[in-house]
């Protein structure tokens, strides 16, 4: 069975759904054999569901986000419209629709072509 040095420093992250399926596993295994780390692993995770349920979330102040980008040089691209892909897709959405309608309706198409012949045959 694999041992951690200090498994205390894993606790944190094996709440948070940190750690790898391997890592995960052994330190599973690690608490199975220590139930003073079981119990540890116990009380923090009723702590951390605690303060969760108990403490509001607080929301971050508007602009935080846009100052630590800027901080750090992050910069988000504009988003502009690409006007030939909408025509493009467009065209294509009106050859499809105007395409499929003789699929779509065969009866009604069959029914014209009669009442042409029909008409244009003198019957």
């Amino acid at each position: 069975m694999l041992r951690f040095k200090n498994p205390m420093l894993l606790v944190n992250a094996y709440l948070d759904g940190e750690l790898d399926p391997a890592a995960r596993l052994a330190f599973e295994q690690q608490m199975a054999a220590d139930p003073a780390l079981a119990a540890k692993c116990v009380c923090l995770e009723t702590l951390q569901r605690l303060l969760r349920e108990r403490l509001p979330r607080e929301a971050a102040p508007p602009g935080l986000r846009a100052r630590i980008e800027a901080s750090v040089g992050i910069r988000r691209p504009r988003v502009q419209p690409c006007w030939p892909a909408l025509v493009a897709l467009i065209a294509i959405t009106a050859t499809v629709a105007s395409g499929s309608t003789g699929v779509a309706l065969p009866e009604q198409i069959d029914t014209t072509h009669d009442a042409l012949v029909i008409a244009t045959s003198g019957h």
